[in-house]
């Protein structure tokens, strides 16, 4: 089993607001970014559950990513497509 990272264009919903509040000059323009980010977001997401429909993969979260770990096939076209990263999460087998 391997295990790669997913990060999304987005972390917390205030935070990221408030920081895009911060770097644009409009109103209008934050809410702009803040719409582009999440449906990055949601295409990432798409393609992901594209690839790994059908397979037996796990997924857990944390705050600032997510991990998916499933076949080495899987994943490796997940990297592949620049959808996850490599990371140097060590499973514990019990």
């Amino acid at each position: 089993m391997k295990t790669v990272q997913v990060y999304l264009p987005y972390s917390k919903q205030k935070d990221d607001l408030n920081q895009t509040l911060k770097s644009t000059k409009t109103n209008i323009e934050a809410l702009e970014k803040q719409i582009w980010n999440m449906e990055e977001a949601a295409n990432i997401l798409t393609k992901i559950r594209n690839i790994v429909a059908f397979h037996n993969i796990e997924i857990e979260a944390d705050n600032h990513c997510i991990f998916i770990s499933g076949e080495e096939k899987i994943i490796n076209k997940l990297i592949e497509e620049n959808l996850a990263e490599e990371t140097d999460f060590e499973e514990e087998e019990y």
